[in-house]
């Protein structure tokens, strides 16, 4: 038997192909963040989602999450605060008195809730939109894919 050796194909076409269509399909949600929400941008609308997310996640759980420095997440955690829409959780006894710590949780606010529903509400209408013609198995490919990708796998 006669084993048929191939050449291996150089990934860095495709590698440069997937730059570009994320880079397309990130600035394109930025731009629709903005219009949806013209106070918000993709970034703050991600923190939300995170938070909402995750309850009791800190500053420090949202930067492991993204990979960012902690300090990046508290910058932008700050508008979200300034906006009304974040707050720090209370405390484990209930209390929410005294100053908040770098290590305590954040939570939506009544208004963040609100803000971030809608958000999502129009994020999940025009992706389901933009893949109305995509079958289900295309579907779970995609989703796995994007996963594993995340995933760093």
């Amino acid at each position: 038997m006669v084993m048929e050796l191939t050449e291996p194909t150089d990934p860095a076409p495709a590698i440069a192909r997937i730059r570009d269509e994320l880079t397309t399909a990130t600035r394109r949600g930025s731009a629709r963040a903005r219009r949806t929400h013209p106070s918000l941008s993709l970034v703050d609308q991600s923190l939300l989602n995170f938070i909402e997310a995750n309850p009791g996640a800190r500053g420090v759980d949202i930067a492991n999450h993204f990979q960012l420095h902690k300090s990046t997440v508290s910058r932008q955690l700050k508008i979200l605060f300034d906006l009304g829409l974040v707050q720090f959780a209370p405390d484990a006894a209930g209390s929410g008195a005294g100053p908040a710590t770098r290590g305590q949780a954040i939570e939506l606010t009544a208004s963040g809730r609100i803000l971030q529903a809608e958000s999502s509400a129009e994020l999940l209408a025009a992706l389901t939109d933009r893949l109305a013609h995509w079958g289900a198995d295309d579907l779970e490919t995609f989703a796995a894919l994007l996963s594993r990708y995340n995933s760093g796998a």
